[in-house]
């Protein structure tokens, strides 16, 4: 599951990004320094960010850390360069206004879905969205969480914003798709983990039990 919902979020990124009309605000301050760095890969800003992020949920929320926090670090920029590479040549022409608001409804609830499976796991999560917890903890509870999300939230959207304006790829990194990943992926995911990440889970982790359970042969 961890696997799989890392995979998927990967992918939706890549859609976001052909997309040009923003995405998530994490993904948009990397795509700013990149930008500025005169960087193509994502993943040349994303990992060093995430071992930096690391460490400070290391210090305060060691907890949150698991396997899905290493797959996330190390898989979903990758896999957004490389859906990004394999599907831009075949673009001769740029999308169409209606072709990229396809891909971004699409990306959005690719991601989503992506995100329910992945959280759904119980395996960790990502550096970026341990550090709403990390905050407040640091604050001993005067930040709850949900503000420290919002607050995590427009500092990367506004350096994302700033870094694309001075690199001229504001659209990239800022748009529509930006504002509907802050607002509604929340009831999106939550419905997916409803209907599908704890289905899933309680599956397998039902197969689990009764293969534990089972007598061995000698």
């Amino acid at each position: 599951m961890v696997v799989l919902g890392v995979m998927i979020i990967g992918i939706s990124i890549g859609m976001l990004r052909i997309a040009a009309l923003g995405v998530d605000p994490c993904t948009s301050m990397v795509l700013g320094i990149a930008s500025v760095l005169n960087l193509n890969s994502m993943s040349a800003v994303l990992i060093p960010l995430n071992i930096v992020l690391l460490i400070g949920v290391i210090l305060k929320r060691r907890d949150l850390i698991g396997f899905g926090t290493l797959v996330n670090m190390f898989c979903v920029g990758p896999v957004a360069d490389i859906l990004v590479a394999i599907l831009m040549p075949y673009m001769s022409e740029p999308l169409t206004m209606n072709g990229r608001i396809l891909f971004m409804i699409g990306g959005v609830l690719v991601c989503c879905f992506g995100v329910a499976i992945y959280f759904s796991a119980h395996m960790g999560v990502a550096p970026y969205d341990a550090m709403a917890y990390v905050i407040e903890s640091t604050t001993h509870g005067k930040i709850p969480f949900k503000y420290a999300r919002i607050i995590t939230d427009v500092i990367c959207v506004i350096i994302g914003a700033s870094l694309g304006m001075m690199s001229g790829d504001l659209f990239l990194t800022v748009g529509i798709g930006t504002l509907i990943m802050m607002t509604c992926t929340g009831p999106i995911v939550q419905f997916f983990i409803d209907k599908v990440g704890d289905p899933l889970y309680r599956r397998a982790s039902k197969v689990q039990n009764i293969s534990s359970s089972s007598p061995k042969k000698s």
